[in-house]
């Protein structure tokens, strides 16, 4: 049976991966824990697993019907704080009539029942109102004015009454042009609020703000940790996630525990008392972190036996030991040196600064820059010696 089981399965998987990956992930629908691993795999199944959206999302995901277009709708019940019934209330109310406009549409279309306040603040925070245009923030802070405004048409409708100016031009229910102007919120508050409804991040991840340090300063690839052998020393970043303070069985000395999340996968880590406490500081929730360690391997379980644990925005400065400029010799002229000298300045910082002079025959010579010329490593510090020098260049 359970032979017949995995041919049947693994059938449907190859030659119906999107069917298969969305009915996979509805059965996790609830798991906070495992739905970000299915996400993942959809992920290296070249598989897109759009947001939550109240014109498209059904109750469980929903495989698109664009063959080409390989992806899967996000489920609304996968929502925290959003049940089945209010979901199946609302594609009730969608597949009855017509595509909701906007969010005055919405509060006014929907039974407050079965669409509480709560219940549109999480479909807001996750990007389900995102089709209207408008910033999750400022359509979050206009959630009572919407209520407001719908409790209003919807009494008037009940009672038989109607706008004077109802009579005069349709009713403009998408809003678009009645709420009240707010600034939208920075991604780091938008993404916390995805992972926090969604238990992942989808629409972006905080850690892709640090991609140059990411790519520049890790040692070992994190999607290769299964094919290094246990002891050897790695150094990675990622986001600490699920921290756990523990205290050791016999000293009782404080250590800690966490899942350093990566932009595809997660490992565990441990900081042992004596590396923890020069590292405690950092240690939260969200944060983004260097780990240097010792990889082990427990019954199939990767875990990083942390040594040293640094903030990853400090990373370029404590890691960097030279920073050097290749310039071909022909043309270290005195406006291309006086447009290099310049952008340095404008990046002062603790590294070393080297120009190697490369010459036509292969010759190459080093020149170390006066001390006043250190600079602090950075992509933006990069990205403006390369226009001038050319890519490579550094």
């Amino acid at each position: 049976a359970y032979a017949i089981l995995s041919w049947q399965t693994a059938f449907l998987k190859a030659h119906y991966p999107v069917e298969f990956m969305a009915a996979l992930l509805s059965s996790e629908i609830n798991n906070s824990d495992k739905l970000p691993l299915l996400i993942a795999e959809c992920k290296q199944m070249e598989i897109k697993v759009l947001p939550p959206n109240v014109n498209d999302s059904e109750v469980r995901f929903k495989p698109l019907d664009d063959v080409a277009a390989r992806a899967i709708r996000f489920g609304l019940a996968g929502v925290k704080n959003v049940g089945t019934g209010a979901v199946e209330a609302l594609v009730k109310e969608r597949e009855g009539g017509q595509p909701f406009i906007g969010l005055i549409d919405f509060c006014t279309r929907m039974d407050p029942q079965d669409m509480n306040k709560k219940v549109v603040e999480s479909l807001v925070k996750c990007g389900a109102f995102d089709f209207c245009g408008m910033s999750r923030g400022m359509l979050f802070e206009n959630i009572d004015f919407a209520m407001s405004r719908a409790a209003s048409a919807q009494r008037d409708r009940a009672s038989g009454q109607g706008s004077l100016f109802d009579m005069m031009e349709p009713e403009n229910t998408s809003g678009a042009d009645e709420l009240p102007h707010f600034p939208p919120w920075p991604e780091t508050m938008m993404l916390a609020a995805e992972k926090e409804l969604l238990g992942f991040y989808i629409s972006g991840h905080p850690l892709q703000q640090f991609e140059w340090e990411l790519k520049t300063y890790n040692l070992v690839d994190p999607s290769q940790l299964d094919d290094i052998e246990p002891g050897t020393l790695v150094r990675l970043g990622g986001l600490v996630d699920q921290f756990l303070k523990r205290f050791t069985k016999k000293t009782q000395e404080a250590m800690g525990v966490f899942q350093l999340e990566f932009l595809e996968g997660t490992a565990e880590v441990v900081c042992f008392p004596d590396a923890y406490r020069t590292c405690d500081k950092y240690l939260a929730n969200d944060v983004p972190v260097m780990v240097c360690g010792e990889l082990d391997k427990e019954e199939g379980s990767v875990r990083i036996k942390a040594d040293e644990v640094y903030p990853l925005q400090d990373v370029p400065k404590l890691f960097t030991r030279k920073f050097s400029l290749h310039i071909p010799a022909a043309a270290a002229d005195d406006t291309t040196l006086a447009s290099v000298r310049e952008i340095v300045r404008r990046h002062p910082g603790q590294s070393e600064l080297t120009i190697c002079l490369e010459f036509a025959g292969g010759e190459k010579v080093f020149v170390g820059a006066d001390r006043s010329f250190t600079v602090h490593p950075n992509l933006a510090l990069i990205h403006e010696l390369e226009q001038v020098l050319g890519e490579n260049s550094v």
